[in-house]
């Protein structure tokens, strides 16, 4: 992981307040490391997307935007490509939205809950992560490696990053930028298998924030009851979102019944 410097370094490189010897300094580097060209091209997208959503017209941009995704799920025909990341930046804000291909996993009569979960697990990242109101530059620096150590997959990190940064900046209870973030830890702490505090964090913001943000949050919190083989409460959640047919996560919510009625089949 790069360190604060580096990081420094390659904010000021975004904001173009670098001389140009050092800028030709970062490129050169980019070039010749691959390792650094990977962590550096993170971190120069979250910067991109840092100085746009200071914009508040970026903001309502990115809202019109989801509005107009959510609408584009009323057509039942839709179908769900196998896409293993799709990254989108809109207006300089980062949208990870994954889908993992799902109706092959029916003809497999060894699937257990793991397995399920695994299949349908795929971290997001949805808008307004940061806010021009963290003041401390050195929690800037916390919240940026916590988002990239995320984007890269490396959970472990993202939970000690992103602790980091709630913990400094004193989020009040219905902070909604706080539940963005806290649902990016959320997710990590259920990548890296810990379920209790995975699912805590996701009750406590599932009624909070936009209707994408609460939607995100409900897929997860079913996610999390599916890898603790918990089916019952899996499909509570599941009868939740199926109602919602305007829901994110409603055909894949389809395909996640499906698949837990194949798995109880098998066990019988």
């Amino acid at each position: 992981m790069l360190t604060n410097n580096e990081i420094t370094h390659l904010e000021t490189y975004s904001y173009k307040k670098i001389s140009k010897s050092n800028s030709a300094k970062i490129e050169q580097k980019i070039l010749k490391s691959s390792i650094y060209n990977k962590e550096a091209s993170v971190y120069l997208d979250l910067f991109s997307g840092f100085k746009a959503l200071e914009l508040e017209a970026v903001s309502n941009h990115i809202n019109r935007w989801e509005i107009k995704y959510m609408k584009s799920l009323e057509n039942p025909e839709q179908k769900i490509y196998s896409i293993n990341r799709m990254l989108k930046y809109a207006a300089a804000a980062i949208l990870i939205l994954s889908f993992i291909p799902l109706g092959y996993l029916l003809m497999n009569k060894e699937m257990n809950s793991e397995k399920i979960f695994e299949a349908n697990f795929s971290p997001v990242l949805t808008q307004n992560y940061y806010t021009s109101r963290s003041k401390a530059v050195d929690n800037k620096i916390n919240l940026s490696k916590g988002i990239s150590a995320y984007i890269l997959e490396d959970y472990s990190e993202a939970i000690k990053y992103l602790n980091i940064y709630i913990d400094n900046n004193n989020y009040g209870d219905f902070d909604n930028n706080s539940n963005n973030i806290e649902l990016y830890l959320g997710i990590s702490y259920l990548a890296e298998n810990h379920l209790k505090e995975a699912k805590n964090i996701f009750e406590k913001i599932s009624n909070k924030g936009t209707e994408i943000r609460q939607q995100h949050t409900e897929w997860y919190l079913t996610l999390s009851h599916v890898k603790e083989n918990n089916i019952q409460k899996a499909k509570e959640q599941l009868k939740s979102i199926r109602s919602q047919k305007l829901h994110l996560y409603f055909d894949k919510a389809i395909q996640l019944e499906k698949q837990i009625e194949v798995l109880k089949i098998n066990k019988n």
